[in-house]
């Protein structure tokens, strides 16, 4: 080699898309800057080559022949050096290749520089061959990582040798306050020298340099400027979130982009970190639900698995519906007149049916035939249907003239935020009004329930909640499943409506089979039966999460849910208590975070994340078939939130600046 021939530096850089990024580009153009500025710059040639894939590496050599090979990228905890692939993704490069190549090299190459974490690993192994080797004993900062590597160069191109511009690096880490001194290594090849083995003196990379005479600085095997730290961490990241004027004004004093090295170990750090995440997620979430912002959402995620359920095996028999659809009102007329609807009652009641609710207001005569229609009414299996002073309805209708308060039952509804009926409502306390308004306390639904299980002996307990032989009818209470507190205060005893699908609910007959006798009275006779329109243009129509259902058809799913629920043990939708359900939400933060620790490969974690959330939807289903409706939507929201917030920790180490925060203001 010529006396004058330049050093020549080769720059190799990665960063592969599928992990945190890191700011390469800027470690190159500080260093280069540092190029420019020295006096010794005629003596030095840099050459860079970015997303090096590994089959790069030994072709940069060969090219440009360089006497310093630089690498800056990411380091894994198990020594490989991390280059890229064809697809721009992480292609690991094991110690034992490298040494491999840099044995090829010796004769060229005097000092390699490994500026990714735990790259000493790589450089032990290196410097078998190579004179000099610097590697990372542990992970380090992005910020830092560049700032040593700059104080690096710096001291290099002003003539310095190796064991001194590698001091000028840690003297940099100490100015700007980063208290990662103690990462960087220096390793020198070890030479044989009479009987005793000694490692080589100060080297000077420079091949004319005899500016500066070299300086002898032993290097034991463990690195004698530092104790080696025993101590772990993530991946090399960028720990300059907050500038240094932003920091002293918040903190009054600088703090370092890292955390303080202490001796705890790696995995109490990092499963402290996905508690902490996980408690953030948590209460972010349940904030949110209070606020009613996922009700909806949550809402949504009930009708689809209500609508997703196995089918009911057969109809409940013990429910009759006589519906006036659309071929009986265009045949008889709407409204229905009194004189059919007592026609109706007479043939119905002569098949000795248990109770007769007439789901249709008559709070006003309909000629002809309201007498007949009214003396029908005085029957003792007849309830007739009325609606109280609820939801928006100052005045209600009234019951038929001459139906007693006994034989009431309000037809009321209460509809979601997004007009649908979830819910059942039981009952209604009604202050006594003008004889003429109804004054029922009980649903209809729920009055022709009770009066079907009385005469089976049953009779309602006087407790609270309300309780029918074993079956506890526990009452929705402000702050019930992913319901807005706001949407059950004061609205009666409400329970959820377990649907049956439509077409498992009852049996149903026409107006005009019952009037021209075409059903047999078997089909009637001990049941409950139910009188009302069907008719799809017509008024009585209620949203529902199996579309679209007509009034009395909600009244019979009432009906059927409570007598099912006494006398066949069919499970009735609750939701868990507060308590249970925030345990419940961040439970599932907790797998989000650790998904996050366990695999380190991106499209590992977003598969695991994928896997995860169907998991809990599984386990959230076959709880809703047992009638236990626990939270979906703000489970998997915050098992994504806390993934991602355990992520951008390992990135920046925020949740140390908010260590710091905390312990500021305590």
């Amino acid at each position: 080699m010529s006396a004058n021939s330049p050093t020549k530096i080769l720059f190799l850089s990665t960063d592969p898309r599928d992990v945190l990024r890191l700011r390469v580009g800027q470690e190159l153009r500080d260093i280069r800057e540092q190029l420019k500025l020295a006096n010794l710059r005629e003596e030095f040639i840099l050459e860079d080559r970015t997303a090096t894939r590994p089959r790069d590496i030994s072709q940069a050599i060969l090219d440009f022949k360089p006497h310093i090979v630089h690498f800056s990228g990411h380091g894994t905890e198990t020594g490989n050096l991390c280059f890229e692939d064809e697809l721009g993704k992480v292609k690991p490069v094991t110690p034992k290749a490298l040494t491999a190549l840099f044995k090829l090299v010796a004769h060229q190459v005097n000092c390699v520089v490994l500026n990714a974490c735990y790259s000493d690993i790589q450089a032990e192994a290196i410097v078998e061959h190579i004179s000099c080797v610097i590697g990372m004993n542990k992970a380090i900062g992005d910020r830092a990582a560049i700032i040593f590597a700059v104080g690096l160069y710096k001291a290099l191109v002003a003539g310095e040798p190796v064991d001194r511009a590698f001091e000028f690096g840690l003297v940099d880490l100490q100015l700007e306050d980063i208290p990662e001194e103690l990462t960087p290594v220096i390793r020198k090849k070890k030479t044989n020298l009479g009987s005793e083995e000694k490692e080589e003196k100060a080297i000077a990379v420079i091949p004319n340099q005899d500016l500066t005479p070299p300086i002898s600085i032993e290097v034991e095997e463990e690195n004698s400027f530092f104790e080696k730290e025993q101590q772990e961490s993530s991946d090399r990241s960028s720990n300059d979130n907050l500038s240094q004027e932003e920091e002293e004004e918040m903190f009054g004093t600088r703090l370092p982009p890292n955390p303080p090295i202490n001796d705890r170990p790696t995995w109490m750090k990092k499963v402290g970190g996905v508690l902490l995440a996980s408690l953030l997620g948590t209460g972010l979430i349940v904030v949110v639900r209070q606020l009613g912002w996922l009700e909806i959402l949550e809402l949504k995620a009930y009708d689809f698995f209500l609508r997703s359920r196995p089918e009911e095996v057969a109809e409940d028999l013990r429910i009759v519906v006589v519906e006036a659809n659309a071929e009986d009102l265009k045949k008889y007329g709407f409204p229905l007149p009194d004189r059919v609807l007592a026609q109706v009652l007479q043939k119905v009641e002569a098949m000795e049916p248990q109770s007769i609710g007439l789901d249709i207001y008559r709070d006003i005569p309909i000629e002809p035939g309201n007498k007949e229609l009214l003396a029908q009414l005085k029957s003792e299996r007849v309830t007739a249907v009325c609606q109280v002073p609820f939801e928006g309805n100052a005045g209600g209708v009234a019951p038929p003239p001459g139906v007693s308060e006994d034989r009431q039952g309000f037809s009321n509804v209460v509809y979601d935020i997004d007009g649908v009926i979830r819910r059942q409502l039981l009952a209604i306390d009604v202050e006594p009004t003008l004889s003429f308004r109804c004054t029922a306390n009980y649903s209809l639904s729920f009055y022709l329930a009770l009066y079907y299980l009385q005469q089976k002996g049953i009779e309602p307990k006087d407790t609270y909640p309300v309780q029918l032989d074993r079956t506890v009818f526990n009452g929705l209470d402000i702050a019930s499943g992913g319901y807005f507190q706001e949407h059950l205060k004061k609205r009666g005893y409400q329970i959820l409506l377990n649907y049956r699908s439509p077409q498992k609910l009852a049996r149903r007959v026409t107006v005009s089979d019952v009037l021209d006798a075409r059903i047999k009275p078997d089909w009637i006779k001990e049941r409950i039966v139910l009188i009302g329109v069907t008719d799809p243009s017509k008024p009585d129509i209620h949203p529902t999460p199996y579309g679209k259902m007509p009034g009395v058809l909600v009244q019979a799913q009432m009906t059927s849910q409570i007598i099912s629920a006494v006398l066949d043990r069919r499970v009735l939708l609750q939701p868990r208590s507060p308590y249970v359900e925030v345990l419940w939400i961040w439970g599932w933060s907790l797998v989000g975070g650790a998904g996050v620790l366990v695999w380190k490969k991106r499209l590992d974690r977003v598969a695991a994340i994928s896997v995860s959330i169907a998991v809990l939807a599984l386990i959230s289903y076959i709880w809703f078939v047992n009638g236990i409706w626990i939270p979906l939507i703000p489970a998997a929201i915050v098992l994504i939130i806390t993934a991602r917030i355990v992520l951008i920790d390992q990135a920046s180490n925020n949740l140390y600046v908010l260590f710091a925060i905390l312990k500021k203001f305590s």
